[in-house]
């Protein structure tokens, strides 16, 4: 009797690095904006909270995506680093309302 062997397709085997590329890349944007939250210093279920609106819907884009344009968020100084708490605290920023941006496409 054989066992039995999954057959894994390119990206079922590919997986398990890009997830763990994307961990890595989300550690250093944590790290580059001090590791802590901004306002308690709690170092525990850190997000990244938006200063200003953001223009793009999250939920319509992947991982690696979001991360990329949390990136670039970060070094225009758009975003900083809030506990679980403390961010819902903050809530959605109050300097306009959300209008997506009408000439975002999702990089699927």
């Amino acid at each position: 009797m054989c066992e039995y062997e999954p057959v894994l397709s390119r990206w079922q085997k590919e997986k398990p690095r890009k997830l763990e590329r994307c961990r890595e890349l989300r550690a250093e944007l944590v790290a580059s904006l001090g590791g802590r939250c901004a306002q308690c210093g709690s170092k525990k279920k850190l997000e990244f909270h938006h200063k200003k609106t953001r223009t793009w819907i999250a939920s319509q884009l992947n991982r690696w995506s979001r991360l990329k344009r949390y990136s670039e968020e970060i070094k225009a100084g758009l975003i900083e680093l809030l506990c679980k708490k403390c961010n819902q605290r903050a809530g959605k920023p109050k300097d306009e309302e959300f209008t997506p941006d009408p000439d975002f496409v999702p990089d699927f």
